[in-house]
């Protein structure tokens, strides 16, 4: 019957209201078409840009071999990690084969969630499409922050913020409608926030808690019971995640706040640079902040909770947990919360730019633009304009985080784990090593910077990683490390020389001072005699609970037939390094200069004492002692060197102390490469060829008995198949005159 008369109305009519619900839909349909459009032009962008071992991709692309029952390396926790992404990565991966396309089909899907929590959002609590279409376009197109998470991989952060939007959204559609069923959904949310990323997670519950709180407070005339069957709804759905968070997470979680070198590189100064140094991002906290104002006006004025107290709340609690972490010195990822604070002003934004357009429009009566028309003028605008900067910006960030030969790259990690066939480790970069780890499950050993690391024992790898591509040994005690950068090998023995001396600097190990042998003297009989002429005679390591040591011998022959005794010296947690050099006979000279990459930009000369200070790194300029111990030893500076000689004595004692030291992130340690090899099982080394020191690197491994060769285009895989060739003469005792 419902069908026979729809059928029996007349055509024209039935056009007339096709028409009519043409021109009344239009604010409904055309917001969300804009959306649509964002969400598949930034989609596009995605899967055009390679995603081969870009930033953390390869890290999650491992995670999730864990949950599909493949290789891990033994040496990562997996369920140390919040699972809902890795879980989601692993689903994805039943379906599509190709790990490549399946991280593809996940940073998708994370882009539509970033757009559609907003215009939800926008739906539920601004009662507006259009704004919902608004603050998609202030999230994507205006502001980097959310895009530059998706170009390094931080899918983990990125899902959190999606699964906190949708909990402030439902819990105050919640309290609005009096739904249960908006009310789990928001608890269900603050459950994926939580289980999605650490840091965000940790901020996200007492938002979530809060807003549930505000919708209690909406919902106070209800019976008791309804309000007892959500308390308890909310409480197991909630409770459910913090079990997790307590039994698996948490104890995992507490080296997240210990990284020594986080405050000094990544504390709340590159918070506010990241916020301020893209000036749209400054224009949206800006419009944040008068849109936040205006709502709440609205609300106190109406003498209700509505959304400026929601979104007001929200952004509070979001500043709070920033001021809370930097008061208590927390040594986290200040950056990152760059995203947390701007959530909540994105919405805001939206109603802040709206409301000076309509003022604009009003002011300008040439602007004939009807008054309901402004917000839809106001994204279509917003979006023609800002969606090739955004893409461009996005783009440029990305391939920051690319590898530059990308398919080679991943050929040479498959054809590596090939060729090993079995197990052991590889020795690579760390772009490389993740993608490595990600595509196979092989352990990598790599070098990362500290402030990148927040787990103990990738300190201790990375600093392994660094003696075995950059030196033939080493010595550390976590305020120093000493590295000998050459081999000289001749028929009477083989030394470890050339010191690279990389000093503890707010809690990073970074590069000051090299010491080349070229620039040791003796001044003896009129002559001037180098280090570099002397034959190496042997050397020697001692390492004990208390220091570490390593000496090496040299001896002239003919007319330079001198005895010269080199020593360095580590204490255990001492920020002062000891190099000792002592020839049988005349006065002794040594130049110490700035490695590569950095320079002096201050030298105060006192007596025998010398404060160094190199170019800035960090928060803070890097700055040394030096001090010589002999009495007539005498301290010169000149154009960029620094020169300590003695006058007569026989032996050089330099006390070298770092200035600007944090805490210690390894132990005391003496790094042979040779242990090392057998330590991580090396079987297998990537090498990237067009990277200048990657010949030398070569040339050490292949004394270590990496030998055999495969090419990937830029890439050397190297396999071990021989042992090591000695390079320390073991047991030289005492190390005196021969």
């Amino acid at each position: 019957m419902f069908v026979t008369e729809r059928l029996a109305i007349p055509a024209s009519i039935r056009w007339r209201n096709f028409q009519s619900g043409l021109r009344f839909n239009s604010r409904t349909w055309l917001p969300l078409v804009t959306v649509l459009a964002v969400i598949a032009g930034l989609g596009i962008t995605l899967v055009t840009t390679p995603i081969t071992a870009r930033g953390d991709y390869g890290q999650w692309l491992m995670t999730s071999r864990f949950f599909l029952g493949e290789d891990v390396p033994a040496y990562r926790n997996v369920l140390a990690l919040p699972p809902l992404v890795p879980l989601l990565i692993a689903a994805v991966r039943t379906v599509v084969a190709d790990p490549q396309i399946a991280l593809q089909v996940v940073t998708v899907a994370t882009l539509a969630g970033l757009a559609g929590s907003y215009y939800v959002f926008g739906r539920l609590v601004l009662h507006s499409r259009v704004l919902g279409a608004l603050s998609v376009a202030f999230a994507l197109l205006v502001t980097d922050r959310f895009l530059e998470l998706l170009a390094f991989g931080g899918l983990l952060q990125a899902a959190a913020l999606v699964a906190m939007v949708l909990a402030v959204a439902a819990f105050a559609r919640a309290g609005d409608s009096g739904s249960l069923r908006w009310w789990l959904t928001g608890g269900a949310a603050v459950a994926a926030a939580v289980l999605s990323h650490v840091g965000t997670g940790v901020i996200a519950a007492p938002i979530g808690v809060a807003m549930a709180g505000l919708t209690l407070v909406r919902w106070r005339g209800r019976n008791r019971r309804t309000l007892a069957l959500a308390v308890a709804g909310l409480a197991i759905v909630l409770g459910a995640a913090a079990l997790y968070w307590i039994a698996v997470l948490m104890p995992q979680s507490a080296e997240y706040v210990r990284n020594p070198a986080s405050l000094a590189y990544r504390g709340p100064d590159r918070l506010f640079s990241a916020l301020f140094s893209y000036w749209p991002t400054g224009l949206v906290l800006i419009f944040g902040v008068i849109g936040a104002a205006i709502l709440l006006a609205r609300d106190v004025a109406a003498r209700r909770i509505g959304p400026g107290t929601t979104i007001v709340g929200w952004a509070a609690l979001s500043w709070a947990a920033l001021i809370f972490s930097a008061l208590s010195g927390s040594a986290t990822d200040y950056p990152r919360f760059a995203t947390v604070l701007l959530a909540p002003l994105v919405p805001a934004a939206s109603v802040g730019a709206l409301h000076i357009s309509e003022a604009l429009v009003v002011a300008s009566p040439r602007l004939r633009i009807a008054p309901r028309m402004v917000g839809l003028s106001l994204v279509l605008v917003i979006v023609v304009a800002g969606a090739p900067f955004a893409v461009n910006r996005f783009s440029r960030q990305a391939r920051v985080y690319e590898p530059l030969d990308g398919d080679s790259l991943t050929a040479a990690v498959l054809g590596i784990d090939n060729a090993l066939d079995g197990t052991g480790s590889v020795l690579t970069s760390v772009r490389d090593g993740k993608w490595l780890e990600g595509l196979t499950g092989r352990e990598a050993v790599f070098a990362l910077p500290v402030r990148y690391a927040f787990r103990e024992a990738e300190w201790q790898r990375s600093v392994d990683a660094d003696a075995l591509l950059r030196s033939y040994g080493a010595l550390t005690n976590g305020l120093f490390v000493v590295e000998f950068t050459d081999m000289v090998q001749r028929r009477t023995g083989s030394n470890p020389a050339n010191i690279l001396l990389a000093a503890n600097h707010g809690g990073e190990f970074v590069d000051l001072l090299r010491i080349d042998r070229r620039d040791t003297d003796v001044f003896t009989d009129g002559r001037r005699i180098s280090l570099s002429r002397l034959a190496p005679l042997g050397s020697r390591s001692s390492i004990s609970s208390e220091e570490g040591s390593v000496t090496t011998r040299w001896k002239g022959s003919g007319t330079t037939g001198i005895a010269f005794v080199e020593t360095v010296r580590l204490l255990k947690d001492g920020t002062t390094f000891e190099l000792v050099d002592a020839a049988q006979r005349g006065a002794v000279s040594k130049t110490l200069r700035a490695t590569g990459g950095t320079r002096f930009t201050s030298v105060t000369v006192a007596d025998r004492e010398a404060t160094v200070c190199f170019a800035q790194v960090g928060d803070q300029e890097p700055c040394m002692r030096v001090w010589a111990a002999q009495p007539d030893a005498v301290i010169r500076s000149s154009s960029g060197t620094l020169t300590v000689r003695t006058e007569r004595s026989h032996r050089l004692e330099l006390h070298i102390t770092a200035l600007t030291a944090g805490e210690p992130s390894v132990g005391l340690s003496h790094l042979d490469p040779e242990v090392l090899v057998e330590q991580h099982d090396l079987r297998g080394a990537l090498l990237f060829m067009p990277d200048p020191a990657s010949a030398l690197r070569a040339d050490r491994l292949r004394a270590l008995g990496f030998t055999r060769e495969l090419r990937y285009g830029p890439y050397l895989a190297l396999i071990r198949e021989g042992t090591p060739t000695p390079t320390l003469e073991r047991g030289c005792a005492p190390c005196q005159w021969p």
